[in-house]
């Protein structure tokens, strides 16, 4: 996992737990931008997971392909 991985999913638990708190002593509705914070944190952390796997694999699929001999394109003329 890359630094920018683990600090946006610690930033999106850590939001979240501060919009519980904001929850209970303020209500939902004036916190509900710390909610969306987390969430776009989350999105952000899952985005790129999504996207390194896909890279990986690309990868791995690359590595397996074997490559095809080229077939020489010269031609024998019949005399």
């Amino acid at each position: 996992m890359k630094l920018l991985d683990v600090v946006s999913l610690i930033m999106s638990f850590g939001t979240m737990i501060i919009g519980i708190d904001q929850a209970m002593v303020n209500g939902i509705a004036n916190s509900y931008w710390i909610f969306m914070i987390s969430l776009s944190f989350l999105f952000v952390y899952s985005y790129r997971k999504a996207k390194r796997k896909e890279e990986e694999h690309a990868l791995e699929q690359a590595k397996a392909k074997p490559k095809k001999p080229k077939k020489s394109r010269s031609k024998k003329r019949k005399r």
